[in-house]
């Protein structure tokens, strides 16, 4: 669903799309903050928002995705810090927070499970 022109939110219904293995709605004109509902989809294996008017903290639930492999926030609007509970993120290969404004002061320098990360932007 990438570069379709959709606008608006992203749907709270998603939360019933509980086998959905990737979510790509990048490159889009989506707004709003993310929905909690996203941190319900257990399956997920990659979760790709970039390039779109995302706004707000990033949602701290993110870290609940387990399987997540790949999570590309870049280019939104988001600020604050990066959640604490993204150190569970524990097989992630490829987080990309470019673009944003996000504080990784506080990020603690042991302790997170991105030994397997091959790309951190």
């Amino acid at each position: 669903m990438s570069s379709n022109h959709l606008t608006g939110k992203i749907p709270k219904e998603l939360e019933n799309l509980s086998l959905l293995i990737k979510l790509s709605l990048s490159n889009n004109h989506l707004s709003g903050e993310v929905p909690v509902q996203i941190a319900s989809l257990h399956e997920l294996t990659a979760l790709e928002l970039a390039s779109n008017n995302f706004s707000g903290f990033i949602l701290e639930k993110l870290g609940m995705l387990s399987r997540l492999l790949q999570l590309n926030l870049s280019q939104n609007k988001f600020e604050g810090n990066i959640p604490v509970e993204f150190a569970q993120l524990n097989v992630i290969e490829n987080l990309d927070l470019s673009g944003i404004w996000v504080v990784a002061d506080d990020v603690p320098r042991e302790g997170w499970g991105w030994y397997g990360c091959e790309e951190l932007v």
